[in-house]
């Protein structure tokens, strides 16, 4: 609730408008080319360019919304230590043994339940939703998106393993059963839902690196035209 009110409170509007970051952008610019002109022995910045920088920085500060540049001053502490600590709190997973990290291993009384999710995730998601688009696409019901390559879609589609929230909402609602003791239960529950953690954050470096190989080929390519 407190954070709610505190957005509320946040100013939506600029300070400057786009007539008045021109018109004094204009006035700072053209001292600071006059300061270069009349000092032209100073190495830049000197003095008077260091007092228009410093005041076209404040203008351009100015120009951007208040509840823009909080959220981008928050996004670094957002995504890498309140998103992954709201995750692992959440997933209510209770680990009283290494071996769960152990996605890849099969047991008669478990079977291979981490080893579907994690590959469900890792590969499973990233075919399906090329082969979805595939389809989509030879049946006129949508059209590839311009500039965009099948290689870069698929790269992006890797991306789609990530899964957090109705991965393990799935998770909970798929084990369970009058022949099943609670105790497998709860065991099932938390393996699955460590193979969704390692899944996804399988699918995030799989889908960065491919987009990052793709996206250098073709820009390769297009150099060499």
């Amino acid at each position: 609730m407190t954070g709610v009110v505190i957005a509320l409170l946040i100013p939506m509007d600029a300070r400057y408008n786009k007539a008045k970051f021109h018109r004094r952008a204009k006035i700072l610019y053209e001292g600071l080319v006059e300061s270069e002109e009349v000092h032209t022995s100073e190495s830049f910045p000197n003095g008077p360019q260091r007092y228009y920088l410093r005041h076209l920085s404040g203008l351009t500060k100015r120009t951007i919304p208040p509840s823009y540049r909080l959220e981008h001053r928050l996004n670094p502490v957002v995504n890498f230590f309140i998103m992954p600590v709201f995750a692992l709190a959440n997933a209510g997973v209770e680990i009283t043994d290494i071996s769960y990290f152990n996605v890849f291993q099969w047991s008669p009384a478990l079977g291979g339940v981490g080893l579907g999710i994690f590959l469900g995730l890792l590969l499973g998601k990233p075919i399906g939703i090329t082969l979805a688009s595939w389809l989509a696409i030879k049946l006129k019901v949508g059209a590839m998106p311009s500039k965009a390559s099948w290689p870069m879609l698929f790269a992006v589609a890797c991306l789609g393993g990530i899964g957090f929230t109705m991965s393990i909402f799935v998770d909970t609602l798929s084990f369970g059963g009058a022949n099943i003791t609670p105790e497998l239960t709860q065991h099932l529950r938390d393996a699955g839902k460590i193979a969704v953690l390692l899944g996804s954050l399988a699918a995030g470096i799989l889908g960065s690196l491919a987009i990052t190989v793709v996206s250098a080929i073709e820009k390769g390519k297009k150099a060499k035209k």
